[in-house]
């Protein structure tokens, strides 16, 4: 999350990127999951239940220069909208920069 200031007031919460130009070099999403145990009385297991998680993502990123996203942005992919809780230092390569981020999707 990010906190941002808007016309002297400071507001928390997600922003949205606006990112000119973006080429994904390679993404990875993870659905998550915990498995939980049910237990009797007694305390003797009777049984487990998986409780989904959230959706994580890491990806490597060409951008346009000065486009760089910040933690806390969201960024749109093909697999949905993902909050970034994670980004690199840019790298810069030619007339673009590579970054690399981690994120969790957007429960919608």
């Amino acid at each position: 999350m990010a906190i941002t200031q808007t016309g002297g007031t400071q507001e928390f919460g997600p922003t949205t990127s606006t990112i000119a130009s973006l080429v994904v070099e390679s993404i990875s999403v993870t659905n998550t999951a915990e498995r939980v145990d049910i237990n009797n009385g007694d305390g003797e297991p009777v049984g487990s239940t998986i409780v989904p998680g959230r959706v994580e993502m890491t990806a490597t990123l060409q951008l346009g220069e000065g486009s760089v996203p910040a933690i806390g942005d969201s960024v749109s992919l093909s697999q949905g909208n993902f909050f970034l809780t994670e980004v690199s230092e840019e790298e810069a390569q030619a007339d673009y920069v590579r970054v690399n981020v981690a994120g969790f999707k957007e429960i919608t």
